[in-house]
């Protein structure tokens, strides 16, 4: 009896992605906390500016009392969304958001009536 295995040149093609998918996910750190700084968006929205020692920028944003906007840049640069906003995202009206910004030797908080955000000084 023999066996042949006929190679499919679609099965080919989808081996590399299928082994590549099934690999972990790894996040590049980006550093200890250097600075904090206040900002506003171009929209108006309340926000803060995070620099790390390994030269990231973090801007975090909350453009309503429960959600956060994290946006991270090497470099200290940030990069807007180009071609890859996610169409589902929908236009939010500006909100009023009152939020506080609390600071110790080992995090800092973003704290609103809805949410804490912890960011630790030293990952």
């Amino acid at each position: 009896m023999e066996n042949c295995v006929r190679r499919s040149p679609l099965m080919l093609a989808l081996l590399p992605a299928l082994m590549l998918a099934s690999m972990p996910a790894r996040a590049e750190p980006v550093g200890n906390l250097r600075s904090v700084s206040a900002s506003a968006s171009r929209d108006g929205v309340q926000g803060w500016d995070l620099q790390t020692d390994k030269g990231a920028r973090i801007r975090i944003e909350l453009p309503a009392t429960d959600i956060i906007r994290v946006q991270a840049g090497r470099n200290g640069t940030l990069t807007g969304a180009g071609d890859k906003a996610a169409p589902i995202v929908l236009p939010q009206p500006k909100a009023n958001v009152q939020a506080q910004l609390e600071e110790d030797a080992q995090e800092i908080r973003v704290r609103t009536d809805a949410l804490v955000l912890h960011v630790q000084r030293q990952p």
